[in-house]
């Protein structure tokens, strides 16, 4: 490496190259630390506003399920309409209004529920005649009275189940 001889340089001129270097290396450090200010600045206000965005996306969930919750029995399915028989499990094997066998079960799908506006209608059970009947609604639960004798009755979403026993009777709403 090559060296240059500055001895020609007075001490005055030294000083203020000197006094220069300092300056500029301050002007340097001035211009580095405002840089690192201010991106911590910007970290500071990112993480703030992601703070903020994570805050509000969470708000916003909690009402739509909180609306989910509350109003999930609102607008449910209206009880009023006919029903029919759609499906039936029987000792665990579920027979379909669609089966080619239904077994013994081939009269039960002519089963029909009709609950009227007015708390009245009928019920048509095992190929049985069809009985007057009356209802009455208690959250999910519909109470069919025919014949002196009480039927409850599940309303899940858009069926109407019936479990006395081990059989369970699955109705759909064929009209309103």
């Amino acid at each position: 490496m090559e060296s240059f001889d500055l001895s020609f340089l007075n001490t005055k001129v030294d000083n203020q190259i000197l006094l220069l270097v300092r300056k500029s290396n301050r002007i340097f450090e001035m211009n580095l630390i405002k840089e690192i200010k201010g991106r911590m600045e910007m970290n500071n206000l990112n993480k703030k506003s992601f703070k903020d965005t994570v805050i509000v996306v969470g708000v916003v969930m909690f009402i739509f399920f909180a609306s989910l919750i509350l109003f999930a029995g609102c607008g449910g399915t209206s009880p009023i309409g006919t029903w029919t028989l759609d499906r039936l499990v029987v000792d665990g094997v579920t027979y379909t209004a669609d089966s080619q066998d239904k077994g013994d079960y081939a009269s039960a799908f002519e089963n029909e529920i009709i609950l009227n506006e007015d708390n009245t209608g009928s019920i048509k059970l095992d190929a049985d005649a069809e009985t007057d009947a009356t209802w009455t609604q208690t959250d999910s639960a519909i109470t069919i009275t025919a014949d002196e004798q009480d039927l409850t009755f599940t309303l899940n979403g858009t069926e109407l189940i019936y479990r006395p026993t081990d059989t369970i009777s699955y109705f759909y709403k064929k009209s309103s």
